[in-house]
């Protein structure tokens, strides 16, 4: 795993704006190769390194130790295994404020199945609303705790 990730950042570092080590990373990792995998990305990239989890805070384990390090939580909201396509939003908003608490920004994702679906889009508006920094899927809002750029982000690396 470490060399698939140092050939990554060798070959296309400057194409992304950032990583996640794995997804569903506590259904392969124990938290402390998730960590060790964070850590040897961060150590060869400036851009931020994030963990994303099965669905809840610390994943399915609720070991919240598999975030040490990451510099974002991509927190699996719904559990579309389970017939859950759409999260319900007061139990979405109460997983985000939990998340929160640990110090390292969220981004919500995979609340709902279907991104494109109005329900969807309310959703992510409300996590954005409710301190979330960024959405996985479906939103209508722009701003959602990004930090805004100076020039759009497909010219970023392109110089002016």
């Amino acid at each position: 795993h470490f060399a698939f990730q140092n050939q990554i950042v060798a070959k296309h570092d400057v194409l992304v704006s950032g990583y996640v080590v794995c997804l569903e990373c506590d259904e392969t990792f124990s938290a402390e190769q998730v960590n060790a995998l964070v850590a040897n990305l961060k150590a060869k990239t400036e851009k931020p390194v994030a963990v994303h989890l099965a669905p809840g805070v610390g994943g399915f384990k609720r070991d919240i130790n598999y975030y040490k390090g990451a510099d974002f939580i991509y927190l699996q909201i719904g559990d579309h295994l389970h017939g859950n396509f759409t999260a319900d939003p007061e139990k979405a908003v109460a997983m985000l404020r939990e998340a929160m608490k640990l110090g390292v920004p969220v981004v919500a994702n995979e609340y709902s199945a279907v991104s494109e679906m109005p329900v969807a889009r309310a959703l992510g508006d409300l996590l954005c609303a409710n301190g979330a920094v960024g959405t996985g899927n479906g939103r209508n809002v722009v701003e959602c705790g990004q930090r805004p750029t100076k020039r759009p982000w497909y010219k970023i690396f392109v110089p002016d």
